[in-house]
C-alpha cells in the first residue's frame, strides 16, 4: 500500500527547497475549489455554484421507463421517480441500489452511474450503463435483467465536482463566454448531460459558444454521437469535435478526426471560452489539464472530477518554476504563441520533472566540474546522499480532507491498493492475536486484502473507511456472502453506513473514522494499523488519533503498527518518523512499544522503510 501512495504523491507535485507554512501552500497551491471557498464576496458566489443539495432524508423510489442501446456494449435506461425529491445538476453522478434487496438470496452490490439527462427532464433521469460480466454488480442487472417497470432506489442528490448550471457559465471571472467540454470514452455522458442542460435554457443559450471535444477508441461506437451531431445542426453556438484514437476497418468512413486531443485542437477552439469541463480517465484528466495551463488557462477555470489529483493551480506553479529556470523560454502569451517551441512534455521530460531529478542533476552537474575530484561517481554518491537529506518534506495540504481520497474511489482511479497480503502481517500473525478468537479494527482500510487473512484465520474484522465503493469492492471483490447495507443512527447525526455480511463476521463503516463510538462498533481487541498514522497529518496524531484508538480498544488491547522511516523523495502522505520520534509519541498511550523489524522495498524512485512495531496499551483507557 505504501508503494501506491508514494506513487500517488510523487505525481505532478512540486519539489521545493524551502519549508512551506500550511497557510501559504494553501494560498499557492490549493486546488481551485479551494481557493474559490476562500473567496466570501457576492461575485465569487456567482463563480461557484454548490455542487449539490442536502440529502435527501431517505432514497429516492424509481421504476425503470425505457431500455434501449446505445452503442454495441452500451445500454440507455430511462427511469422515472415514483416517490422522494430527486435534486442534482448536469455532470453529476448519482449512487443507485436493487429495489429487490428484500428479495431473499437475490441481494445486489449497489453502484454509482454518470447521469445522461439534464435536470429539467425530471421526473425522468437517464444513464448509459456498459455490459459487466459479475452477476452481482448492478451495472450486471441493469444491462441484462432489467425490464420496464423493475424497481430500482436513487441517493436524494447528485455527487461530484464537476456540477454546471447555465448561470454559473455567464457569470465567471473575465465576464460571459462560452464553455469547453473534454471528454474521453463513456465519461462522455455528464457532458452529455451538460450540453443538453444549456441548449435546452433560455439562459444557457445565451452562452456564447459550448464546444465539446470527444475522443473515443471505436469509430462504430460512439456514445451519443447522432444526438450530438443534431445538435450541433440545431444550434449555431455548438460545436462537436469527436476525435477517434483507434483503428478502423479498411474503407471505412471516419466519423471524427483521427487521433488523439492534441495542443493544436484545444488552441484553436479556445478563443473566447471562460470554463473548462474535463471527464475521463486519471491519465486522459491529467493529459488535458496539462494542455490547458501550458495554453495559459487559469486554473480556477478549470472542472474536472479528478481536481482533487489533477490540481491545476499547483500543476500551473510547477510548470512556472520549471520555465524560469531556463532561458529564452516563454509561458505562452496566446492560444497559439510558442506552440512548437513548448508543446506537451514527454515521459522522459515528465519524470524527471516530477521528482526534480532535472533541476538536481543540472546542479550536480556544474559542481563536478567546478571542482574537477579525482573520483567523479564517488563524489556524486555523496552529494546525491547529501541533497536528498536537505530536502524539507512536502505534504498534501488536501489529503486531511476525506472528499479528497472518496475522489479516488468515486473516479476508480485508486492506485496504492496492495494486491497481496501485508507479508509482515502473516509473519506476526500469532504474536499480535494470539490463539483466541479476536475483534481486529482495520481503519482507513480501503479495500486491503490484509481484512481477508484476518478473517481466514478465524477472527472478527471492524474495517472503516470513507469511500462506501471501497467497502463494497472489498465484498465483491473477495467473494464474500450474504452483503448488507445499512445506516447507523449517530447521536450527532454523521453519515455512518454499515457494510456487513449476515453470515460472515466482519463490518465496514464507511463514514469519518472520527465520528465511530464503541456504541457504533463495539468494543476492539486488536487494532492493524497499515499506514494509517503515517497518512494522517502529524498535527492530528496526539489530539485525535490515538485517543480515538484507545477509547474503541480494550485496555491492554495491542496494535500492529507499520510505520515509515525511509522514502525516497519527501514527498508526503505518507510522513516519515524516525524512530525516537515515533516511540517518543507512542509512549504516553502504550505501555509496551517493540520493533519487529524493518521491512525494506525498492519502488521505482529507491527505497521504502516501514518500521513494524507491536504496541500493548495502557491498562487505563482514555475518555
Amino acid at each position: 500500500m505504501t508503494i501506491k501512495l508514494l506513487s500517488i504523491y510523487s505525481k505532478k507535485q512540486v519539489l521545493t527547497k524551502h519549508k512551506l507554512e500550511r497557510d501559504e501552500s494553501e494560498e499557492l497551491f490549493g486546488p481551485a475549489s479551494r481557493l474559490e471557498q476562500q473567496q466570501s464576496s457576492t461575485s465569487s458566489k456567482k463563480l461557484v455554484e454548490a455542487a449539490a443539495a442536502p440529502p435527501s432524508p431517505s432514497p429516492v423510489r424509481v421504476f425503470v421507463v425505457a431500455i434501449e442501446p446505445l452503442t454495441s456494449d452500451i445500454k440507455l435506461v430511462t427511469l422515472k421517480v415514483k416517490s422522494g425529491v430527486l435534486q442534482f445538476q448536469a455532470g453529476q453522478f448519482i449512487g443507485m441500489y436493487d429495489g429487490r434487496t428484500n428479495v431473499v438470496g437475490e441481494s445486489t452490490f449497489p453502484g454509482t452511474f454518470s447521469i445522461a439527462s439534464r435536470p429539467s427532464e425530471l421526473p425522468l433521469i437517464r444513464f448509459a450503463v456498459g455490459a459487466d460480466n459479475n452477476p452481482r454488480n448492478l451495472r450486471h442487472l441493469l444491462y441484462n435483467d432489467t425490464r420496464p417497470g423493475d424497481n430500482f432506489l436513487l441517493d436524494g442528490c447528485g455527487s461530484g465536482t464537476v456540477a454546471i448550471s447555465p448561470r454559473m457559465v455567464m457569470t465567471p471571472v473575465g465576464g460571459p463566454g462560452g464553455i469547453m467540454l473534454i471528454g474521453g470514452g463513456s465519461a462522455v455522458m455528464g457532458l452529455v448531460s451538460i450540453v443538453e442542460e444549456l441548449l435546452h435554457s433560455e439562459e444557457g443559450r445565451k452562452i456564447p459558444a459550448i464546444k465539446l471535444f470527444h475522443s473515443n477508441r471505436s469509430n462504430k461506437d460512439i456514445p451519443f454521437y447522432e444526438r450530438m451531431q443534431e445538435l450541433g445542426g440545431q444550434s449555431e453556438t455548438f460545436n462537436y469535435f469527436p476525435h477517434v484514437t483507434g483503428k478502423i476497418d479498411h474503407g471505412e468512413n471516419s466519423r471524427g478526426h483521427l487521433g488523439r486531443i492534441d495542443i493544436h485542437h484545444v488552441a484553436r477552439e479556445l478563443a473566447g471560452v471562460r470554463l473548462f469541463c474535463v471527464y475521463g480517465s486519471g491519465v486522459f484528466c491529467e493529459a488535458v489539464v496539462n494542455i490547458l495551463l501550458d495554453l495559459g488557462v487559469w486554473p480556477g477555470s478549470i472542472r474536472t472530477d479528478y481536481t482533487t489529483r489533477v490540481d491545476p493551480a499547483r500543476r500551473l506553479d510547477e510548470l512556472s518554476k520549471a520555465s524560469a529556470k531556463k532561458k529564452n523560454t516563454k509561458r505562452f502569451e496566446s492560444c497559439t504563441d510558442g506552440m512548437k517551441e513548448k508543446g506537451t512534455m514527454n515521459a522522459s521530460d515528465d519524470y524527471l520533472r516530477t521528482y526534480g531529478i532535472d533541476v538536481l542533476l543540472q546542479k550536480m552537474s556544474l559542481k563536478l566540474t567546478e571542482e574537477t575530484p579525482d573520483f567523479p561517481l564517488d563524489f556524486l554518491s555523496k552529494e546525491i546522499s547529501r541533497v536528498q537529506a536537505e530536502l524539507p518534506e512536502v505534504s498534501n495540504i488536501n489529503a486531511a480532507d476525506p472528499s479528497f481520497w472518496i475522489n479516488y474511489w468515486e473516479t476508480d482511479t485508486v492506485t496504492w491498493q496492495a494486491p497481496v497480503t501485508s507479508p509482515w502481517l502473516e509473519k506476526y500473525m500469532d504474536k499480535f492475536v494470539g490463539q483466541k478468537q479476536r475483534t481486529v479494527f482495520v481503519h482507513l482500510c480501503g479495500k486491503s486484502l490484509d481484512m481477508k487473512s484476518l478473517l481466514e484465520h478465524g477472527h472478527k474484522v471492524v474495517g472503516a473507511d470513507c469511500s462506501g465503493i471501497a467497502c463494497v469492492d472489498f465484498f465483491t471483490e473477495n467473494n464474500i456472502p450474504d452483503y448488507a447495507r445499512e445506516v447507523v443512527p449517530h447521536p450527532d447525526g454523521k453519515h455512518v453506513i454499515r457494510h456487513k455480511s449476515t453470515s460472515v463476521s466482519i463490518a465496514l463503516y464507511e463514514g469519518d473514522i472520527f465520528d465511530l463510538t464503541t456504541e457504533i462498533v463495539g468494543k476492539i481487541d486488536r487494532v492493524l494499523d497499515r499506514a494509517a498514522l503515517v497518512i494522517l497529518h502529524p498535527s492530528m496524531i496526539e489530539d485525535h488519533y490515538l485517543p480515538l484508538l484507545m477509547r474503541l480498544m480494550r485496555p491492554g488491547g495491542k496494535i500492529l503498527l507499520a510505520s515509515v522511516s525511509e522514502l525516497p523523495f519527501p514527498k508526503a502522505p505518507p510522513h516519515v518518523y524516525e524512530a525516537p520520534q515515533i516511540e517518543g509519541i507512542l509512549q504516553q498511550y502504550f505501555s509496551k512499544i517493540k520493533m519487529l523489524e524493518v521491512h525494506r522495498y525498492r519502488v521505482n524512485a529507491g527505497f521504502v522503510s516501514e518500521p513494524i512495531y507491536i504496541l500493548k496499551s495502557k491498562k487505563k483507557t482514555v475518555r
